[in-house]
């Protein structure tokens, strides 16, 4: 009997292509202003089934990848604050273990509102005055000095009143109706947000008193009386 031979091939196994992940951020929203801390949010997916992705990363302008929470739905919280306000890019990557997603990106616009600034240049802290006095002063804002919208002077506890002006403010000051003595000038502006700190100075006043005559004056109509009260005497005799 012939005896038979078999021949077998066989072919070495090819594993499928692997498909790269897609990521997508769904807010905020392209070109959104934004404040404060935001939650940076989105979603991954793959065509070789989600529990491939290993994990996500986020970016913001030239800074380095973070690893961010989640992977098919993820968010990271970020401090805006620890930017200069105006435009930013937020960018965005998945993981699967062998590639990473194209890299996706939005514009937001950071507006995070600082304080302004103010300072109270005349009169000096620790003058004397008397009369009617001007106080003068500056204010700005980072921010831009436009957004500032007015400058207010308050008197020891008393109200808050508006001064003339921002950048370059004043305000007249009737001193006669304080008491001598010394006072507070208190100064704050406002940018239509937030206060600026108060600052304050000392003033002495010092107004003559009696309103009326001055002595001098008195001193002199007194002597014309007597003169004339002399004068008078003197006639009878």
């Amino acid at each position: 009997n012939s005896s038979q031979i078999w021949h077998f091939t066989t072919e070495a196994y090819t594993p499928p292509p692997n498909h790269p992940p897609a990521v997508a951020i769904i807010h905020p929203e392209n070109g959104a202003t934004v404040s404060g801390t935001i939650t940076i949010q989105g979603k991954a997916s793959d065509e070789d089934g989600n529990e491939t992705i290993q994990k996500v990363e986020v970016k913001i302008d030239n800074g380095d990848w973070i690893i961010v929470i989640g992977t098919t739905s993820w968010n990271y919280e970020w401090n805006t604050t620890q930017v200069e306000n105006g435009q930013h890019t937020i960018y965005a990557r998945a993981y699967d273990g062998e590639d990473y997603s194209s890299i996706v990106s939005i514009n937001v616009n950071v507006f995070n509102n600082h304080k302004p600034f103010i300072e109270i240049t005349e009169p000096e802290n620790g003058s004397v005055v008397e009369g009617s006095i001007v106080i003068k002063g500056k204010a700005w804002d980072v921010d831009g000095n436009e957004t500032l919208q007015g400058v207010e002077i308050r008197i020891d506890d008393g109200e808050w009143k508006n001064a003339t002006g921002t950048l370059n403010w004043a305000y007249t000051l009737d001193t006669k109706k304080l008491d001598n003595g010394n006072h507070t000038i208190h100064a704050r502006c406002y940018d239509g947000k937030d206060y600026s700190n108060v600052v304050s100075i000392q003033i002495e006043v010092k107004n003559k008193k009696g309103g009326g005559i001055p002595g001098f004056e008195l001193i002199a109509l007194l002597a014309a009386a007597l003169a004339v009260a002399w004068i008078r005497k003197r006639r009878r005799k």
